[in-house]
């Protein structure tokens, strides 16, 4: 820095000083906890409803209790629609194929169920019996 334009900065960055907030979390200080508190989720100013783009093009929610989220508790909105229109649960080796291509036209008529396999073809899922694309 230098000390001819800024003649009454250098009295604050001395060697070796601590700043005043080194070490404020919500774990140690009682006012961080409070306003940590107050301002998370649908409080916060910069909250859009829980939805956010991902890589990719995709769209994730926040929905922290569901089985599948994320350590963020984020899990792929696609995902949740194709749950919802099978009613159940997406197995690990399931994967939801945007037949149009556009990665945030969760509609349920533009998502198919395909597994995740190096064949190609159809079979039937011997629990519903629907018919699936295998990629």
């Amino acid at each position: 820095m230098n000390k001819k334009l800024f003649p009454n900065l250098t009295h604050r960055f001395k060697k070796g000083q601590v700043p005043w907030n080194k070490g404020l979390t919500k774990k140690t200080d009682k006012r961080v906890k409070q306003y940590a508190e107050k301002n998370t989720g649908e409080n916060h100013p910069l909250w859009k409803g829980g939805k956010a783009k991902c890589t990719g093009g995709y769209i994730k929610i926040k929905m922290p209790n569901h089985p599948d989220a994320t350590k963020e508790g984020y899990i792929l909105e696609h995902r949740l629609a194709m749950e919802k229109k099978l009613s159940r649960r997406l197995h690990p080796y399931e994967e939801v194929h945007h037949i149009n291509g556009i990665k945030n036209d969760n509609r349920s008529a533009n998502l198919e169920l395909v597994l995740k396999t190096k064949h190609n073809g159809k079979i039937q899922c011997p629990y519903c019996q629907q018919h699936f694309k295998i990629k």
